[in-house]
């Protein structure tokens, strides 16, 4: 079987890819370029794959609860998001004027999923975890960027 810290060690770079497309996608979603937003897709998706494997190779590997369930959020929000953004092209956007129910769910999803990655960091080291958590931050500055773009646009249009 595989050794736990290089389970580890792969948790932590698909957490960094996931953080970094996360804000790349908050980043073109300001600057209103759906054509490059769309070719975050396929990459984001992709990530399902590694981090399902992970998650058997920490069930296989010793029952680790803690690890577990730290990552089994991700494994839930990233197959939603495949359901939800690329099996029913509809597209997570935030500002609707009624929420639906499947954005809500995608939405507590994608905090869940984000926060437990953070804690799977934190089990490993305390420095692991504020990198991962720094990432994560970066994801939140990007969101709210583009929460202040489509402010000020739409109250430029008005």
């Amino acid at each position: 079987m595989i050794e736990q810290n290089v389970i580890d060690n792969l948790v932590v770079i698909f957490t960094l890819i996931y953080n970094l497309i996360i804000t790349a996608v908050f980043v073109l979603r300001a600057y209103d370029l759906e054509k490059w937003e769309k070719r975050m897709g396929p990459p984001f998706n992709f990530l399902l794959i590694p981090f399902t494997i992970l998650w058997i190779l920490n069930f296989f590997n010793g029952l680790d609860f803690a690890r577990l369930g730290m990552s089994t959020m991700i494994v839930i929000f990233l197959g939603y998001d495949l359901w939800y953004r690329t099996l029913t092209q509809e597209k997570p956007r935030h500002h609707p004027e009624k929420w639906p129910k499947k954005l809500v769910v995608y939405l507590i999803l994608l905090q869940l999923g984000s926060i437990t990655l953070n804690g799977y960091g934190f089990l490993l080291s305390k420095d692991i975890g504020l990198l991962v958590l720094s990432t994560y931050f970066i994801s939140l500055f990007a969101y709210a960027f583009y929460q202040y773009r489509f402010k000020k646009d739409i109250k430029a249009q008005t």
